[in-house]
């Protein structure tokens, strides 16, 4: 059938519309939380403590990293320009807790999993922008079209915080902020070329203005990449990947108190990737091509009242996401996802010791695929927040959020953390405990012949706890944390008739351990370290969870040296105990993948104050091994760029 044809069938919605008169006659406890707020003594004489550094996904306000009671991770430009990888997945693998699964070549799906959880219970936020594609099996987003270059911080927010952003954060959120511009004009540009045939184009601009300021990237990115169906099976023909992604901001102070900004992201990528064609329907060389188009946008407007005690923002934020597939050149597939997304959030700053962060959100999802006419849902809620400090030393929050699913009603969740600086200079200890749901997909729900109409949302529960311990001037900074997240009535994909999804009785228990250090042992040598032990289980047939490693060691040594105008980095990843499911036999088994180690090294050198050359090398020692059973990775890679800034 053509796309022309599949868009011109019939629209179908889902049933009645988004409930909003039961959400406001149940949303009373979140009135009285809300309220509490006033009955609280307040300590004015005290000043709220702005320490460095803050983060603002764990709240949702800027807060103090010492007053988190979350696990959260900040990767900044130091970060990014250490690892010169080109795609963003590759440094979020260092993150504690966090493992990363690509299949095959650059290009093909790349999915995040945070604490054992899978990748569509991560919500993936791009300035703003839940960019998440409705038209996938799941609701995830995929991170292999996602260049580091456009970006200047990454906050990975872990543990259930469905409270604060809704049903797709159940194992944690990944918030992406792209560069802003201030102050002088800047610019960048850089060139890489190496293995694979693999070339790279960027150019950035920033600066500010007279009332506002403004970012710009563009990127192209071309490789011949190798074969996604791993080699050592007897497959040959390289699957090449291209890349360009344009993205810019501006943001305008329009009064005193008065603030609009706005965000624009537009990628195009094409991908070769293998199938499972006839008549062995296994993994193998195929002729397949994939045009995604990704497109997403936010603009927002911040009004600040009450001598700035109030915060209120005001934001509306789209995304488009488009998959066509080709096989022998004939279209075989397509897929449109969009997100139309209206949210309101405030911040009330009572005093140095009492602060409410609340809000409500809309949105509508849909998907058209070639075999699945237009369908949409819609969502909406409430949410509020409250931070205490009933003495310095301590930080409370308290958090509740009503949802209205249009097909699925409503459905309540809350959040508690706690944070305390212990008399012990430079040790605090943190938790948390938030609820969580996810509600099936649309293409769980409603793609024939797959599609499961009788399916219910999924519900979970997480905590964690933990310490983090600087020592020696902050030269040594230590963290350890225990986390636990349990899922019930999680939703699996069997092999026969239709329908295909269903409800997994009882429930599936991930929990483990992050441990992370950092030490700068001399004024030029920094040594990183981080160890994730996940161990996972379904209480309905007692096996793992499949491409869940149970073991991750990242290490890292930084050494600066011709007075700093060189650095050499070294990194090391250990992956052990991971597994994946045979799909060439049935049922499906879970099959061991082998453990692994990767090396690899980063060297930069200041040519001048505005030029500088960079080499990288990966998987240093050209190990063989499997993410995902059945494709292949890369081997031993080398590559040279330049970068430079005026």
């Amino acid at each position: 059938m053509s796309r022309s044809a599949c868009r011109a069938r019939a629209i179908r919605r889902g049933p009645a519309g988004v409930n909003m008169g039961g959400l406001a006659n149940n949303a009373t406890w979140l009135a009285a939380l809300a309220a509490c707020c006033v009955a609280v003594s307040s300590r004015a004489d005290e000043p709220r403590r702005e320490l460095e550094p803050t983060v603002v996904t764990a709240n949702r306000a800027t807060t103090a990293a010492a007053d988190v009671g979350a696990a959260v991770t900040v990767l900044d430009q130091r970060d990014i320009e250490r690892r010169q990888s080109p795609f963003l997945a590759e440094l979020l693998r260092e993150v504690p807790g966090v493992s990363v699964n690509q299949t095959g070549a650059p290009g093909g799906f790349t999915s995040l999993r945070m604490r054992g959880a899978n990748g569509f219970n991560t919500l993936v936020l791009i300035d703003g922008v839940e960019v998440s594609d409705p038209s996938g099996t799941q609701t995830s987003f995929d991170f292999a079209h996602l260049l580091a270059s456009e970006v200047d911080r990454v906050e990975v927010l872990r543990g259930s915080q469905s409270t604060l952003y809704g049903g797709d954060a159940v194992g944690g959120v990944v918030n992406i902020i792209t560069k802003r511009g201030q102050g002088p004009v800047r610019q960048q540009a850089q060139a890489e070329a190496g293995s694979f045939k693999t070339a790279r184009l960027g150019y950035g601009a920033s600066g500010g203005f007279n009332g506002g300021g403004f970012a710009f990237r563009f990127d192209r990115l071309v490789s011949s990449g190798f074969s996604a169906a791993d080699q050592r099976d007897g497959n040959v023909e390289n699957d090449p990947v291209r890349n360009t992604t344009v993205h810019g901001n501006v943001d305008l102070d329009l009064a005193d108190n008065l603030g609009l900004s706005a965000s624009l992201r537009a990628v195009d990528a094409t991908f070769e990737f293998d199938g499972f064609p006839p008549p062995a329907f296994t993994l193998r060389d195929d002729d397949l091509v994939s045009e995604v188009t990704q497109r997403s946008g936010r603009l927002a407007a911040t009004l600040s009242l009450l001598g700035g005690r109030l915060v209120n923002q005001l934001g509306l934020g789209h995304s488009i996401n488009t998959r066509d597939n080709f096989r022998a050149g004939r279209p075989n597939f397509f897929a449109d996802g969009r997100r139309l997304k209206l949210d309101y959030q405030g911040i009330y700053t009572h005093d140095a010791s009492n602060r409410l962060v609340f809000g409500a959100e809309g949105e509508r999802e849909g998907l058209e695929t070639n075999t699945q006419s237009k369908t949409e849902i819609g969502i909406a809620a409430l949410y509020a927040q409250y931070e205490l400090k009933p003495w310095s030393p301590l930080t409370l929050t308290l958090g509740g959020r009503l949802d209205s699913h249009e097909t699925f009603g409503e459905f309540d969740t809350y959040r508690a953390t706690a944070a305390y600086r212990t008399p012990l200079a430079g040790l605090r200890l943190r938790t948390s405990y938030g609820t969580g749901f996810r509600a099936p997909s649309l293409f769980e729900l409603f793609a024939a012949p797959f599609g499961n109409v009788d399916l219910q949302p999924e519900t979970s529960r997480s905590w964690d706890a933990g310490f983090d311990y600087r020592l020696a001037g902050d030269r040594l900074e230590l963290s350890v944390a225990y986390f636990d997240l349990r899922i019930e009535d999680r939703i699996a994909f069997v092999f026969g008739p239709g329908p295909n999804y269903f409800q997994v009785p009882g429930r599936t228990d991930t929990g483990g351990i992050e441990a992370s250090a950092r030490w700068q042992a001399l004024a030029s040598l920094a040594l990183h370290a981080a160890y994730t032990y996940t161990d996972t289980k379904d209480t309905f047939d007692g096996a793992r969870l499949p491409r869940v490693p149970r073991h991750v060691v990242n290490a890292l040594a930084q050494q600066a040296f011709l007075a700093e105008r060189a650095s050499l980095a070294l990194h090391a990843r250990y992956v052990a105990g991971n597994a994946d499911l045979d799909f060439a036999r049935f049922p499906a088994p879970l099959v061991p993948l082998k453990d692994y180690l990767l090396l690899g090294l980063a060297l930069s050198y200041k040519l001048t104050e505005g030029v500088e050359a960079r080499a990288r090398a990966e998987n240093l020692l050209n190990r063989d091994y499997q993410e995902v059973l059945g494709y292949g990775t890369a081997g031993r890679a080398a590559y040279l760029g330049l970068a430079l800034r005026f």
